[in-house]
């Protein structure tokens, strides 16, 4: 069975799997092509010349992007953990089956792909990306059987605190570039919480629907004060 994979939007990319073995794997932005970038007619064309043949599956994955009307879905979508929609279809002129996940929930099954191959009859997965903080709980088909939500827009609240600490970033005017949320992400994982300052508690509170927070600032941190 061979599947053609297509990831739309941000970091567009596609990928060939020819019965379990990866065939290929093109990002639009290699070559010295936009950073993040779309995918483009050439990683299509690049696509079809090094693939021996037509594919069984096209597998699309869910994104949103904004239309004359507002957002306009693509594929399954962004948000949801429905279970992925199948159709038969033609693919020039070859009949194909056409298949559609959502966003988050491709996020969700490239965590699984990833883990040791191993059996299990409940495992927990974590999804924090752009817009989605959350753990889900699967079953041993794989089935989201529970949502967790933790944290919204963590990619932007990421963001939102690297500005805040660049000094080169504007008072006003301007928008935390999400490019940012990759950046503190990484130096985050040089932090020691041990190393903490003595003046930041340790943890916060939790509401009487036992989700936490953080104590509230003492007042606005003047630009100047910030490393």
């Amino acid at each position: 069975m061979l599947v053609l994979g297509i990831k739309p939007g941000h970091d567009g990319s596609l990928a060939v799997v020819d019965e379990r073995r990866l065939v290929l794997s093109l990002e639009a932005e290699k070559g010295s092509w936009q950073r993040h970038g779309a995918l483009t007619p050439m990683t299509f064309l690049d696509a079809a010349e090094h693939t021996g043949r037509l594919p069984d599956v096209v597998a699309l994955g869910g994104w949103r992007t904004a239309g004359g009307s507002g957002h306009k879905e693509i594929g399954a979508g962004y948000h949801g953990v429905e279970a992925p929609r199948l159709r038969r279809t033609s693919f020039f002129g070859h009949e194909t089956t056409a298949f559609t996940s959502s966003h988050v929930r491709s996020h969700i099954m490239a965590a699984v792909g990833l883990a040791p191959d191993e059996a299990h009859p409940r495992q927990a997965v974590l999804v924090w990306e752009g817009v989605t903080g959350g753990f889900y709980l699967l079953d041993e088909r794989f089935d989201v059987v529970r949502s967790v939500p933790v944290l919204a827009q963590p990619g932007a609240r990421y963001a939102f605190l690297f500005a805040i600490a660049d000094p080169t970033f504007p008072d006003t005017g301007a928008v935390p570039d999400l490019d940012s949320s990759g950046r503190l992400m990484a130096l985050a994982a040089y932090g020691d919480a041990d190393a903490a300052d003595d003046d930041i508690p340790p943890g916060g509170r939790a509401d009487p629907q036992g989700r936490h927070h953080l104590p509230r600032a003492q007042g606005p941190v003047p630009r100047h004060a910030l490393p």
